[in-house]
């Protein structure tokens, strides 16, 4: 019986210590599954918001292109100041999505840097993301709105003219295009914080699931650098050095032909005859007899 002893204490003292890690773990879970749960709460609001506003924008304009058609002056500049008020309530809920994304990017970032978790480096790619697009529309709309407060204006000091309203349907269509990409946005971004606050949920009941590296944290730096921290260097990547040209042989030229210059022949003098000399003509050549 006293041999046993050790054993069954080491036991109990390794069942208390894996149960007083769960006990500690747990409330950091369960604050895990409370924030997703209320960042599927904030997500599903604001997709609905965002599709209010698509929707508002799009009656707003086509009451807009009615007036023009009827050719009702009261008409058009009641949806160009309804439009302008829609676009500028639009972009100041653009800066508040926007600073709340930064927010979460950072938390996102800390806690990927703190656990070093497969799922929280996701998160804070997927935090990221979603913050610099926020900024990206941010300006954007902010542009569109400047372009049609300034088409407003011109149609306040020159009248309803065509110019005007073109570009002020112009602005008023780049504001409908923004508002159809963040209703996308905003559902992507509902559908990966609902699979978030399933994950923390299993996780709370069973522990996370098995990490993509090999049952070990992913490596420093997965996650990327803190929201505000500046990149980390360019990877260098060495060129292998380039095959050398292939060798070519140059053929030597073959020797030229050797001309044979022939001599030119001697040239041949003819005398004259002597002064006072006369030529005799040539005698016949004599006939044998009996020759023929």
């Amino acid at each position: 019986m006293f041999p046993r002893t050790p054993l069954l204490f080491g036991l109990l003292l390794g069942s208390s210590l894996v149960s007083l890690t769960a006990v500690h773990a747990q409330p950091m879970r369960r604050m895990e599954r409370n924030g997703s749960r209320a960042e599927v709460g904030r997500s599903a609001n604001q997709l609905a918001d965002d599709i209010r506003d698509l929707q508002n924008f799009r009656n707003t304009l086509a009451a807009f292109d009615m007036s023009w058609q009827r050719q009702d002056a009261n008409g058009v500049s009641a949806a160009l100041r309804s439009f302008v008020a829609q676009g500028r309530t639009e972009v100041a809920e653009q800066r508040r999505e926007t600073f709340q994304a930064e927010n979460e990017a950072r938390r996102s970032g800390w806690e990927a840097r703190r656990d070093r978790t497969w799922k929280d480096a996701r998160d804070a790619r997927d935090d990221r993301r979603d913050a610099m697009q926020e900024r990206r529309e941010l300006m954007e709309e902010t542009a569109a709105l400047d372009q049609l407060e300034r088409a407003v204006a011109a149609s306040y000091q020159w009248g309803p003219s065509q110019p005007v309203l073109m570009n002020a349907r112009r602005a008023m269509q780049r504001f409908i295009q923004l508002a159809e990409l963040e209703v996308r946005r905003s559902r992507r971004e509902l559908r990966e914080d609902q699979r978030e606050l399933r994950e923390d949920q299993r996780a709370l009941r069973h522990g996370y699931p098995r990490q993509p590296y090999g049952a070990q944290p992913p490596p420093y730096g997965a996650a990327g650098p803190g929201y505000g921290a500046p990149p980390p260097p360019a990877t260098v990547v060495v060129q292998p050095a380039p095959p050398p040209p292939a060798t070519v042989v140059v053929q030597p030229a073959p020797p030229p032909r050797a001309v044979v210059v022939q001599p030119a022949p001697a040239p041949v003098y003819v005398q004259p005859p002597a002064p006072g000399t006369v030529a005799q003509p040539m005698q016949p050549a004599p006939v044998r007899a009996g020759g023929l």
